[in-house]
């Protein structure tokens, strides 16, 4: 939770200094906008960086451990050695193959294909997940370390459960197991119930977890089958390992792969038809609607599914795999266990060492070099954007535009919003008016001078602002003008007359009085 909120905190604070940037160049909604998108794709690189200093970290804790540097109480290491069960080795739920940790999900055929049709192929919420360690311990050059809490297995493989007798170990695990409701989980409740998988003190784990409302019957659907072999005819799709495998096979190997798996799916279907039909037969029962066939425990036997089975995922830690845990090392417990809920979980990376501990070094060095590479080519974009923008001809009207009307409406905020975005002051108009011509007050055009505007800008033909101020009569922007430094005395240049010559002609004595104490001429 701290760590969503922290990631939040930083893109939002990276978009402000994105804002304060683009509001300088960009007329709003753009500036804000684009911040946003700038801010994240920033953040994404610092997240890189940050992936860059964890994998180099981790790849030096391993060759530190592997040298047999000793472990320090409190302190962040790595264990290194082969996981051995100190206590029963338990069976996953699914393949039942024995492990020392398993991590599983059941997600519905239902779910799936909702998946599959939807445009965003995001990972659906599985209807049963669960977490089952054993005690255990690492056997690593230091000595024995134990592992209390359960490890975060992000990098360990997802190994799918695809064979009918793993459909029906599910049916029955189902039935048997109990399953705390967590329908409706909400992130708190997450963010709860983990704390309290990766602190465990004792480690073991056995924590099952129902998340949606769909019913045994709903997730296995049963079929209306006999021993006939009525179907053996019907095309069998594939599941996702066989693709998987037979990804790289030529066009030839790929077709006789096919009819081989097949082959062995329709074998295997005709089998549990006849096991089926020989459990009715010896119980008396075989009619259809007969009630459903039980265990010696109690439980009903599944059905004969050959349809839409659930897909069943296990992440499996076997005993005695060489196997990597990051966590902090517990003098106390001698053992990996994290201090808090809040603090960092142990990490488990199955495979040697001292290839892990390269294959981390190797990724620091793509995370590091993919971040400053992306950083630079996102700063070019903006670049780019900046220069096309600001010389865009519409951009250059719209912005002449809205500031002529600024302008005329004595609206000082909204000219100083176009100054801010990089707008010229003196840029002219079509008729040649730069907008100090175009004031009517003495503050606009006291912002528009201390802010840069030419006081002695003229029109092609001769005319100043201090032309327009005497033609108008007013004095005290006429004032303001010349105090500012402007020429007393421009001429027009087809008429021959002058910001005095004008006053005269209207018998303005204040502004010929004005003009001739600063040296006007006619």
């Amino acid at each position: 939770m701290l760590g969503c909120f922290l990631s939040l905190a930083g893109w939002l604070a990276v978009s402000y200094a994105y804002y304060r940037w683009f509001d300088t160049v960009f007329d709003p909604p753009g500036g804000i906008i684009g911040a946003l998108v700038a801010g994240f794709a920033t953040w994404c690189c610092v997240g890189s960086l940050l992936n860059a200093w964890k994998a180099w970290g981790d790849g030096g804790r391993i060759r530190r451990a592997l040298a047999g540097e000793e472990f320090r109480d409190g302190k962040l290491v790595a264990v290194c050695g082969e996981i051995q069960s100190t206590g029963e080795v338990m069976l996953a739920p699914f393949s039942g193959t024995q492990c020392v940790i398993c991590e599983y999900e059941l997600f519905s055929q239902a779910k799936l294909e909702q998946q599959q049709s939807s445009k965003h192929k995001q990972k659906p919420t599985p209807d049963y997940c669960g977490f089952m360690m054993t005690p255990a311990s690492i056997q690593s050059r230091q000595g024995e370390v134990r592992l209390l809490g359960f490890p975060q297995l992000d990098k360990v493989s997802d190994n799918q459960a695809t064979r009918l007798d793993d459909a029906s170990r599910a049916y029955l695990f189902l039935q048997s197991q109990p399953f705390e409701d967590r329908t409706g989980l909400r992130i708190v409740t997450v963010v709860s119930l983990f704390g309290e998988l990766w602190t465990d003190d004792d480690g073991f784990v056995d924590k099952h977890l129902r998340l949606t409302s769909s019913t045994l019957d709903e997730l296995f659907p049963s079929a209306d089958h006999d021993a006939s072999g009525e179907d053996d005819d019907e095309e069998i799709e594939p599941d996702d390992e066989f693709y998987a495998e037979a990804e790289k096979l030529s066009e030839e190997d790929f077709d006789r792969a096919l009819e081989a798996y097949q082959q062995r799916v329709r074998e295997e279907r005709r089998r549990l038809r006849e096991t089926e039909k020989l459990a009715r037969e010896a119980s008396g029962e075989g009619g259809a609607g007969s009630a459903p066939q039980l265990t010696p425990e109690g439980y009903r036997l599944p059905p004969a599914v050959f349809g839409k089975r659930p897909r069943l995922i296990e992440k499996r830690v076997l005993p005695g795999q060489k196997v990597c845990v990051i966590g902090i090392y517990n003098e106390l417990h001698r053992g990996l266990r994290p201090t808090s809920k809040s603090g960092p979980p142990n990490r488990l990376y199955i495979g040697d060492p001292a290839q892990l501990a390269t294959t981390f070094l190797k990724d620091a060095r793509g995370y590091f070099f993919g971040s400053i590479i992306a950083a630079v080519i996102i700063h070019a974009i903006i670049l780019l954007a900046m220069f096309i923008y600001t010389h865009s001809d519409e951009v250059r009207r719209d912005r002449l535009r809205d500031a002529e009307n600024a302008v005329r409406n004595d609206n000082i905020e909204k000219i100083e919003a176009l100054y801010r975005r990089g707008y010229d002051l003196n840029t002219p108009s079509t008729w040649g008016e730069t907008h100090l011509m175009q004031v009517k007050t003495v503050e606009m055009a006291r912002w528009l001078i201390e802010h840069g505007a030419n006081v002695n800008a003229v029109r092609e033909d001769g005319q100043s602002a201090l032309t327009f101020a005497a033609s108008s009569g007013n004095v005290e922007l006429a004032r303001l003008l010349l105090e500012a430094g402007a020429d007393p005395s421009p001429r027009h240049k087809e008429w021959n007359s002058t910001p005095l010559s004008a006053a005269t002609a209207q018998g303005d004595q204040p502004m010929i009085d004005l003009l001739r104490k600063h040296g006007a001429k006619e």
